[in-house]
């Protein structure tokens, strides 16, 4: 079952949705997405393995994160990483933009997070690792994020062929349908799957 969703303000657009495992009814991965007055939280949280396990640390990890939004992310990540040792553990891709554009972003493990928009389409790096399990130094990457950009971020249960849709790599997503279509066309069957597209809108 792929499960959708959508978020409009005047400054931000998201998109977002998953599906788990064909076969499993418990998704593996969970979306992050948390707004404020002055900045909003999304990510994609992928828990090792898949099924009730896998869905319990990623729900887990989710609900901390929203609990914990009002820190950096970086101190974020690494409070969660002490908190989730002995657990199934999760690779995790988290970024946090403000408002004004300023933006951070981590990621440990195979998560990937793409910034693109009509010339460009630039790769967040990530790093080796997941949350709870092993980690180099946690440290974010800093970036502006500008008007008309869209941050894209997708779990490894999307195939590798999304990538070949379009001159700039990765299709537009301009409703829920697209999500749900992009989900069913290139979501891998034996994996849990999920896929956020942000959209900074150019002010009115």
């Amino acid at each position: 079952m792929i499960i959708t969703n959508e978020y409009k303000d005047e400054v931000f657009q998201a998109f977002y949705g998953l599906r788990p495992y064909i076969g499993e009814s418990l998704s593996g991965d969970e979306i992050v997405f948390s707004r404020q007055a002055d900045y909003i939280l999304v990510g994609i949280i992928d828990g090792l393995g898949h099924g009730k396990k896998a869905a319990s640390v990623a729900q887990s990890m989710r609900d901390y994160f929203h609990d914990n939004h009002h820190l950096t992310i970086d101190t974020l990540l690494s409070q969660a990483h002490e908190a989730f040792k002995g657990s199934q553990g999760a690779v995790v891709a988290l970024a946090k933009i403000y408002n004004n554009g300023q933006a951070e972003y981590i990621g440990l493990g195979n998560i990937e997070a793409r910034v693109i928009n009509t010339t460009r389409n630039a790769i967040l790096l990530s790093r080796d690792g997941a949350l709870g399990i092993r980690s180099r130094k946690i440290e974010a990457t800093i970036w502006k994020m500008e008007d008309n950009e869209i941050l894209v971020l997708y779990s490894d249960g999307i195939g590798s062929q999304m990538l070949k849709t379009n001159t700039h790599g990765l299709p537009f997503i301009r409703s829920t349908a697209d999500v749900y279509k992009t989900i069913e066309t290139f979501g891998k069957a034996h994996d849990d799957v999920s896929l956020v597209y942000l959209h900074k809108l150019t002010p009115p």
